[in-house]
Formats: structure tokens, sequence, C-alpha cells
């Protein structure tokens, strides 16, 4: 009876197995500083039509859901969001300064570069404001930077063995 699944191959999983929660919203975090991996960023479409790029974070450390999913939404509704928005990945090391038609405007290289940013550590903080319209307070989140061992394009262990040199 106890290997009655094995032909499934059930045990691949064994040593990974971890139950999956669907992700808070950011609603949910307290403000502070955190840490996450990037799990995706992809484009998307509002229920109101409106272009958005929807972010999966998995929360390393910070005052509030840690270990936890957080799903994170950012508007790309017209030219200052836009502009706000390419310079938050300017802040996580994409090189969006060179982003400049025709060979490489924003819409050849912003698929890429989202795709690019799955798996990468960040750092970035949660503030609240007040939103006039509905009198609810609500959270914000700012991408600070990648953390320190992806920033720079190279991390420690992809640097050359300085071990022979005589300093």
């Amino acid at each position: 009876m106890e290997h009655e699944f094995d032909e499934f191959n059930l045990g691949q999983f064994d040593g990974a197995f971890a139950p999956a929660r669907l992700p808070q919203r950011l609603e949910n975090l307290v403000t502070g500083d955190y840490s996450a991996t990037i799990q995706s960023a992809r484009l998307e479409r509002a229920t109101n039509g409106a272009i958005v790029v929807k972010w999966i974070l998995f929360v390393l450390d910070g005052p509030s859901a840690v270990r936890q999913v957080v799903e994170h939404t950012s508007w790309l509704t017209d030219v200052a969001a836009v502009g706000r928005f390419g310079g938050e990945l300017l802040t996580l090391g994409v090189d969006t300064a060179s982003w400049v038609p025709p060979d490489r405007s924003f819409s050849q290289m912003l698929p890429a570069a989202l795709h690019g940013l799955a798996g990468n550590a960040v750092q970035f903080g949660v503030s609240t404001w007040m939103d006039k319209k509905s009198g609810n307070m609500k959270n914000q989140l700012r991408f600070s930077a990648l953390s320190k061992g992806h920033r720079g394009g190279q991390d420690r262990d992809q640097m050359p063995d300085q071990s022979a040199l005589p300093f």
C-alpha cells in the first residue's frame, strides 16, 4: 500500500514539496523594506482593458509576509506612468536608457526584459498613502534595487579566481 503510487514517480517532489498559497495582495503587507525573488513579471490586460505588468514576488525578508507570494501590479496607463515604470526597471538593472527607437524601442525591448527578470532577487519598499477618491489608505510598492548578489550582472560565484594574485 505504501508504494501504490510509484508508477507516477511522485517521489521526485518529496524534497521540495511546499504547499503553495494564493498570492497575497499588496494591501496585506506592512509598511517597510523587503527583499524578494521575482517569480514572474508579465504583460497583461486588466479587466478595464488597461495594460499592466503583473509581478509575482516571493518575499524572503521583511516586516510581514515572509515566505509568502505577493502579487503587485504596475499600471501602464499613460506616458507619465510608463516613464515611472521605466525608471523602476532601470533601478532593477535593466538598461532602459538605451531603449531608443527604431531599433530598441520600448515596445520591442520590454517583453524580453520582463522575462529576464524572473529569478532575480530584489529589494523593495512598501509605503502607505491616502486615496483621495475613496478616502481609503492604500499601499504602494517601489523597487529599490537588485539584491547585492545580483547587482552588476555577476555574482560572487561567477567572478574570476583571484587567489593566485600577489596582493
